[in-house]
């Protein structure tokens, strides 16, 4: 059996996962990065550990959001996470917890576990995408991951949507994908109209009990996700696009980007392009992680 965690800006979820891919113990924790690297370090250890005194593991693989040296396990980058930066994940993990430790992005780990057993199965060639506090990703080329030269391949959340656009990214460039189209996206274009900084379940929670302010909100950053969908379609021509996330279950924002895709699309055909969300939900960047063993 395989611990697998997956880390995002938020929440840390993790599980147990057999060789059936059967999950167990799955649970969630606030993420508390705001206190630091070295806390932070020291909540997944704890967490670790704390599987180790309930369940047997020879393993432990961790889907990390940010920018991930897959081979030297250093999280190079993290925007969404403060000033993380060349964090020797890994090593320092197996270190406290005296267990075989494997890292990537959690996006790649998400697109692994819906190519393997999701909805991504019965496809060789796929994008996924996942649309929570930031927006990630993972290129599948005849069944396979990309990668990239520096294991960056999928970062479509700092793809350029907007070069004029006034809206900042955690990386600190503006007009990108993730600037204009994710959770973060939202809680700041509500609070620009409302002055309440609000969490973006929240706006989505409103929005669905007739809110307008939320609603024209989530309509926005939706139009900028369709754009975004289309560059990806028009980029890879893949089978299918995948999503997942937070904001994926976001009925809204859902209808208004796959209403809105086909109008900056190449051609005809590229409307053929499946687009579906998870069937692995909030599991599936879990069980990715076991699974880069």
């Amino acid at each position: 059996m395989i611990l697998g965690l997956d880390v995002g800006a938020t929440t840390i979820k993790s599980a147990v996962v057999d060789e059936k891919g059967k999950i167990k113990e799955f649970k969630k924790t606030k993420n508390r990065v705001i206190e630091g690297d070295d806390f932070l370090v020291s909540q997944i250890a704890n967490l670790i550990n704390g599987y180790k005194e309930k369940l047997k593991f020879d393993k432990v693989g961790i889907g990390f959001a940010g920018s991930v040296d897959y081979k030297r396990g250093i999280v190079i980058s993290a925007p969404n996470m403060g000033l993380i930066q060349n964090l020797y994940l890994a090593k320092t993990l197996e270190r406290k917890c005296n267990i075989g430790i494997i890292i990537d992005n959690d996006a790649h780990c998400f697109g692994l576990a819906e190519k393997k057993s999701g909805a991504g199965k019965n496809y060789k060639n796929m994008i996924a995408v996942t649309i929570g506090t930031g927006i990630g990703g993972a290129v599948i080329v005849d069944g396979k991951l990309y990668r990239g030269a520096n294991n960056t391949a999928g970062e479509f959340g700092h793809m350029a949507i907007d070069a004029s656009s006034n809206k900042i990214c955690g990386c600190g460039k503006y007009g990108h994908f993730e600037a204009l189209a994710s959770g973060t996206a939202l809680s700041k274009l509500y609070e620009e109209a409302t002055g309440q900084r609000t969490e973006s379940e929240l706006i989505a929670e409103m929005a669905s009990k007739g809110e307008k302010i939320a609603q024209k909100c989530i309509i926005h950053i939706g139009h900028y996700f369709a754009l975004g969908l289309a560059n990806l379609i028009n980029i890879f021509d893949p089978e299918a696009i995948i999503i997942g996330g937070g904001l994926s279950e976001v009925e809204l924002l859902w209808n208004t980007a796959m209403n809105n895709i086909k109008p900056y699309l190449l051609h005809k055909n590229l409307a053929n392009t499946k687009i579906v969300k998870s069937k692995l939900g909030e599991t599936a960047g879990v069980i990715g992680a076991t699974l880069l063993f």
